[in-house]
This record gives structure tokens, C-alpha cells and sequence, in this order.
């Protein structure tokens, strides 16, 4: 396999960054297999899904609203094309990876009591949270309904039983992280690697599932799943990393959710931790004191943010970030896949680590 295999694709762009080709090239086929998983469930349960999606608004009129970047179906379809040629078997794998994600945000928000998110109200902030509980639910069964999709388009029950198996402890790790994700919150001595360890289990770990689940599709072999398993890993760190610098020195315009809210609810980020590993003595106690009055005085962020900056946090961070893309790119030397597959991974490692949303 050597050319990148033909396809049109829309240009696309998040904020002022044009989105990789990678991720735009298969978003048709992602968007058309979501809508079709969906199809034929038309009450009111399904209308929240659809505005999670940005299918339709609160009313359930059609609307055209920004549903996130679709990473993870993407790469699961760009892992498929790179081994087998094709990523059209995999279709209902990235299908169940977008679902299991979008489940996981809807949960988020409820426990994070987030009001927006992609610049409209959240699930639970319009429907409350019994409901968006329902919503959560239902994406996470979709999510493993639409695996049974992977028999009629011809993959062997072996790899079809191996996707499953991978979904599902997926789905557990990504539980696991979010536990202590929330048993972080008001805690002052979360080191950093506590927090990458949760980070592993709730960013890191779905993101290697997506890969290699579109892997197991191509029938990969074992040297070749734990490479696209060690690349999807480091990608989803330099993911959260990423993320949380966005939700500390973002613009909320361009998140679609307000900037320092996870500090105004004492929610650990990797870059509140590094600041308080690497600050000292009396700098130490005074972050300490500064996060914690944070959530009574919204108005702090501006100091906040100058303690974070003399502690060296936020520089110490985008140098993670861009550490564990490299480390992505060296994981791929272990998967044979194309050149062009490779410059294109590539592209998406540095959009993930510019990104301004």
C-alpha cells in the first residue's frame, strides 16, 4: 500500500486551525453510520441523543451544530484503510467508539455539573439530570448494539468476539478513570502520576481502543495491536494534557465551555498538580490557598493562572504534550502501515497539540 487511497473530503476547520485530513476524510461515512444506528427511534429519549449529536436543537427541529472532532471513530477507520485497504468493515466499530465517547460526555457533565458544552446547554442542563442519566445509558447500549453490524459486512466471528471483548473493558476503564477523576476533587496532594494514571483509564484507554479495534477489523496481528495500542495511548495523554490547558488559558469562545470552571469547582487538572509538585515552600501554600478559595471567588482566575505560570506548570505541560505525541510517532514504527498513513497520523498528533478547541 503505498498512495493515499482516493476520497473526497470537506475542509473543515475548529477555530482558526484547519482539521487534518485525517479526521475529515472519514466524517461522512462516520456521520452516515451514526445516523443510521439511530434510525427508527423517533420519542423523545432519541431526540436528546440527536441534540447531543447536533443533529437537531432542543425541539427536535433539524439543526447544523458542531459535534466535536470525531478522533476516535476516525482513527479507528484510518487503522483499517492503513492495514486492509479499506475502512469500510470497520464502520461499525468507529461507530461504537463515537457512541461510547459521547456517552461518557453526557455522564461528565452531569457529575461535573457543566452547563455547556460546543456552545449550547448539556443534556442534563435542559432535561435535568434524571434523564440525562437515560441519555447516557442509552448511547452506551447503542454503542454495543452496533457492533452486531460488523457479521453483515463480512468480518470473522473471531474478530467480531475480540471487538467486543475490547469495547467492553474499555468501557470499564473509562468508569474507573472517571471514579478517580472525582475522588481527586479537593485533594491537594494528587501527584502527577496519579493523575496520568486516571488519565490513562479515561482519555488514553478509549483512544487506543478506537485504533485497535479498527486493527482487530483488518485482522492484525499481536506486535501489531500493541503498537497501535501504545501509539493510542500516548495520543490520548497528550489529549488530556492538551485539554486541560485549553480549560485553563482557552477561550471559551472557541471551547464552547466556560474557561476555569473545572478550578472553580477544585477539580484537579495535570496542570494545577505539576504546579503544586513543582511549587515550593511559601509559593506552594499560597496556590494551595488561591485553588481552594477559587470556588467562593470566580474572580481569582487572573491570579491563579500567574501562580501556575511562576511555578513553570503551564510550560512543563506543553512539553508532556508534545513529548507523548513523539512518543505516538515512534509506537507506529512497530505497525506496518503505509507512508502515508503515517504523515497522517502525524498531522493529527499536531493538530491535537495546537488545538484551540
Amino acid at each position: 500500500m503505498g498512495p493515499v487511497p482516493s476520497l473526497c473530503w470537506p475542509h473543515l476547520r475548529q477555530g482558526n486551525m484547519a482539521v487534518p485530513w485525517l479526521l475529515a476524510r472519514y466524517r461522512p461515512a462516520i456521520e452516515a453510520e451514526l445516523r443510521s444506528v439511530l434510525a427508527g427511534h423517533s420519542d423523545g429519549l432519541y431526540d436528546m441523543l440527536r441534540y447531543h449529536l447536533g443533529w437537531c436543537d432542543e425541539d427536535g427541529r433539524p439543526a447544523a451544530r458542531a459535534a466535536g472532532k470525531a478522533l476516535r471513530p476516525a482513527l479507528c477507520l484510518f487503522a483499517c484503510e492503513a492495514l486492509a485497504g479499506d475502512f469500510r468493515p470497520a464502520l461499525p466499530a468507529a461507530a461504537a467508539a463515537e457512541l461510547l465517547h459521547n456517552a461518557s460526555l453526557i455522564h461528565d457533565d452531569i457529575q461535573d455539573e457543566d452547563h455547556q458544552r460546543r456552545h449550547r446547554p448539556t443534556v442534563w442542563a435542559l432535561w435535568g439530570k434524571a434523564q440525562a442519566l437515560n441519555a447516557g445509558n442509552a448511547l452506551a447500549s447503542l454503542s454495543a448494539l452496533s457492533l452486531q453490524r460488523l457479521g453483515d459486512l463480512g468480518v470473522p466471528a473471531q474478530r467480531r468476539l475480540q471487538v467486543h471483548q475490547l469495547l467492553y473493558d474499555t468501557c470499564l476503564r473509562l468508569v474507573e478513570g472517571q471514579w478517580l477523576d472525582l475522588s481527586f476533587e479537593g485533594r491537594s496532594n494528587v501527584t502527577t502520576s496519579e493523575y496520568l494514571a486516571m488519565a490513562e483509564l479515561k482519555t488514553a484507554a478509549p483512544i487506543a481502543c478506537a485504533l485497535q479495534m479498527g486493527a482487530l477489523v483488518a485482522g492484525a496481528d499481536g506486535r501489531t495491536l500493541e503498537a497501535l495500542g501504545r501509539a493510542g495511548r500516548a495520543l490520548g495523554l497528550a489529549y488530556q494534557i492538551s485539554d486541560d490547558l485549553l480549560g485553563i488559558y482557552g477561550d471559551d469562545a472557541k471551547t464552547g465551555k466556560p474557561v476555569g470552571s473545572d478550578i472553580h469547582r477544585r477539580k484537579r487538572s495535570f496542570v494545577t498538580v505539576c504546579a503544586l509538585e513543582l511549587a515550593g515552600g511559601a509559593a506552594r501554600e499560597r496556590l494551595e490557598q488561591t485553588l481552594a478559595g477559587a470556588a467562593n471567588d470566580p474572580g481569582q482566575m487572573g491570579g491563579i493562572i500567574a501562580l501556575l505560570d511562576a511555578a513553570g506548570a503551564r510550560a512543563w505541560a506543553v512539553r508532556q504534550v508534545q513529548m507523548y505525541c513523539e512518543q505516538a510517532m515512534a509506537a507506529l514504527h512497530g505497525a506496518p502501515i503505509p507512508t502515508w498513513a503515517h504523515d497522517g497520523l502525524r498531522e493529527v498528533a499536531g493538530f491535537l497539540a495546537q488545538r484551540e478547541a
